[in-house]
């Protein structure tokens, strides 16, 4: 496999990055080329890609999905963001409630239902915080709490 640079534009200018083939999202880039170990120029291709993503903020969907079609980790940026959705009554809280989670768990619970590919990676200052999150990879929503999530933002 050989690499090629590529220039892709960002809103804060255009950087050239090695590349094997690539596809520009708005301000992302995403290799199109599975993952491999090295390129034979000694070159990394890439293996994740961390933008801001959660149930509020969805302006990288177009990311998620080619990360997920190409085997690529998507690591969203402020993974529990829930705002007044996570109020009683709010689409979080109630799928919460439903699934016996907090609102946090619910989130990530969506991310990680969202794409096979998804590693929310989620700040904690606590050991219970970080066992909670943990827990939300057991949580399993159905297609119609999916749903309902989604509808969220």
């Amino acid at each position: 496999m050989s690499c090629s640079w590529v220039t892709c534009s960002s809103l804060s200018g255009s950087n050239r990055r090695p590349r094997t083939s690539s596809t520009c999202a708005g301000a992302a880039c995403a290799s199109a080329a599975k993952p491999s170990p090295v390129s034979s120029a000694g070159i990394a291709p890439v293996a994740a890609v961390q933008n801001l993503y959660n149930l509020t903020d969805r302006t990288h969907e177009e990311v998620v999905d080619l990360t997920a079609e190409h085997g690529i980790a998507f690591v969203p940026f402020f993974p529990i963001a829930v705002g007044d959705h996570a109020k009683d009554g709010g689409p979080v809280a109630t799928v919460a409630a439903e699934i016996g989670a907090t609102p946090a768990q619910t989130a990530l619970a969506w991310l990680l239902h969202r794409s096979p590919t998804m590693l929310p990676i989620p700040g904690t200052t606590s050991v219970a915080h970080l066992e909670e999150n943990v827990a939300a990879a057991g949580l399993r929503l159905t297609g119609e709490q999916f749903a309902r999530l989604g509808q969220a933002a």
